[in-house]
């Protein structure tokens, strides 16, 4: 299990909790974002700025069990194909059933 971070437009304050959940937890806590970003993590992923480039590197990233934070619903019902979870930065659990 890792934690996958849709970073280009997740607000810092969920970043933070993100990394040290991960830390205490012993989880890792990979990033992705385009060049445009500064994005501080040992795990970090840059990508391009093409329209869903960022989305596409979490979808490849992402594997059954892991937990992706976006705030897209177009990635998160992706990702929950995997199987995957996957969270908003403000905790609201996508599922099936409310996308």
């Amino acid at each position: 299990m890792k934690i996958i971070v849709d970073a280009d437009a997740c607000p810092k304050n969920a970043l933070q909790i993100c990394m040290k959940l991960g830390k205490e937890y012993e989880v890792s806590v990979w990033t992705v974002a385009s060049f445009n970003h500064n994005i501080v993590s040992d795990r970090h992923i840059v990508v391009g700025n093409a329209p869903q480039e960022a989305d596409i590197k979490v979808i490849n990233l992402s594997e059954a069990g892991d937990i992706v934070i976006t705030q897209d619903w177009g990635l998160a019902a992706m990702v929950l194909g995997k199987p995957a979870y996957c969270l908003s930065p403000s905790g609201r659990e996508f599922r099936a059933e409310n996308i």
